[in-house]
């Protein structure tokens, strides 16, 4: 059922239910749901200027148990919907730190990889956004 909803809530659900909905299944137990219900609450985010702060963070953190990847489309998402403004500036502030951490993150994993394969001193890692 949330997997349809993914696609669908947009015409039936305000992006509050609907991050209401994700929250709720993800706190079962079914890995299967738990990922569907990350893929919702990171669809309710371009909506980002209707949701409250509290609901577009559980939205963020749902998306970071899953993977960096989702953690980027998230950060991106809210970015995105911060343009037309409406987003709390806690929010914004939160998101540039998931972006820092996701830099640790692959800076780390970079620095290990090259320490193992006996690569150059420095890890260079390029930044995890685009700046269109």
């Amino acid at each position: 059922a949330v997997s349809f909803l993914i696609d669908t809530w947009e015409g039936h659900l305000t992006p509050q239910e609907a991050a209401s909905i994700a929250d709720r299944a993800s706190r079962g137990r079914d890995a299967h749901t738990i990922r569907a219900a990350a893929r919702l609450a990171l669809s309710c985010l371009p909506h980002a200027h209707a949701l409250n702060p509290n609901e577009i963070q559980r939205a963020i953190i749902q998306c970071k148990e899953q993977s960096d990847t989702m953690l980027e489309s998230a950060c991106l998402a809210v970015e995105g919907a911060a343009k037309g403004g409406g987003v709390y500036p806690e929010v914004l502030f939160s998101v540039a730190r998931r972006w820092y951490e996701i830099y640790e993150t692959r800076t780390r994993h970079q620095a290990r990889h090259q320490a193992r394969t006996g690569g150059g001193q420095h890890a260079v890692v390029d930044p995890p956004f685009v700046d269109p």
